[in-house]
């Protein structure tokens, strides 16, 4: 799971890994649903919802499903539990990503991702920017994670060439 405010490049973390920009990450662009990434021969992408309905979709509507602000996709991506896109790419054939929708700062408590999801997770990888203070809710999320599920997440200080805040005090967690 790769988790993280607003912003913060969590996106361009996976696509950096992946060595090939397989998710959408443009500044402007935010992506509004957690996005599983995994190896898959024939590429597609598979809509999970909420009533346990699947959809296929093409590799092409990647961009419409996860991060255009247009409204039929909005009303898709309020019942989707998760989005999974198989890419035939080498890097992703050993592990998966999820591609985690921004998370709330305002409350930890609106941030939500499933119980099923989160039993599945091997690693958490929390994203940070080296220019922005950590703030005392992501560490409040960050405990639970780790008293809830017993998960201690790797943190990824991303643009490391930015002037620096200190981060020391999401160290223990």
């Amino acid at each position: 799971l790769v988790v993280g405010k607003e912003g913060v490049g969590k996106t361009s973390v996976i696509n950096a890994y992946l060595r090939a920009p397989v998710l959408c990450s443009r500044e402007q662009d935010r992506t509004k649903v957690h996005t599983l990434v995994q190896y898959g021969k024939e590429q597609h992408i598979e809509a999970a919802f909420m009533d346990g309905v699947d959809a296929i979709f093409e590799l092409s509507k990647l961009e419409l499903l996860t991060v255009a602000d247009r409204f039929a996709a909005n009303l898709l991506r309020e019942q989707m539990e998760i989005l999974s896109v198989s890419v035939d790419n080498p890097y992703v054939e050993p592990i998966s990503f999820i591609d985690a929708r921004a998370f709330d700062v305002t409350s930890t408590s609106n941030y939500y991702i499933s119980e099923a999801i989160m039993q599945r997770l091997d690693d958490v990888f929390y994203v940070i920017r080296a220019d922005q203070q950590v703030s005392d809710e992501e560490i409040a999320w960050l405990q639970l994670l780790n008293e809830r599920f017993h998960i201690k997440p790797v943190c990824i200080v991303n643009f490391s060439d930015k002037p620096h805040e200190n981060h020391e005090n999401i160290a223990p967690y």
